[in-house]
């Protein structure tokens, strides 16, 4: 395979690359198929199938200052078999 036409992303960063793909946009809102709360207090929201996309939390609320932390991973029979290393954190203003 010829890969001299082949680009990292890393190189890109350090220049003026143009994205090559279509911008990401919504085609469907899909809803939990199921919300679980575990002895430690963490909230599972289980979708039920593997997806891309983005997250969008409509009304969230609490105290000012409290934390939450979101990520992502797959869990299958309750053996978590992958994790994202990202983690989104959001500290409350409390205003609702």
């Amino acid at each position: 395979m010829d890969t001299s036409q082949c680009f990292t992303i890393d190189s890109c960063r350090d220049s003026n690359c143009r994205w090559l793909g279509e911008p990401a946009r919504r085609i469907e809102t899909i809803q939990p198929s199921e919300i679980t709360t575990t002895p430690s207090g963490e909230v599972i929201v289980d979708v039920g199938e593997n997806l891309a996309g983005y997250v969008r939390i409509k009304k969230i609320e609490g105290k000012k200052d409290h934390q939450t932390f979101l990520g992502h991973g797959e869990v299958k029979n309750g053996e978590l078999l992958r994790a994202v290393d990202v983690l989104e954190e959001y500290t409350y203003s409390g205003n609702h």
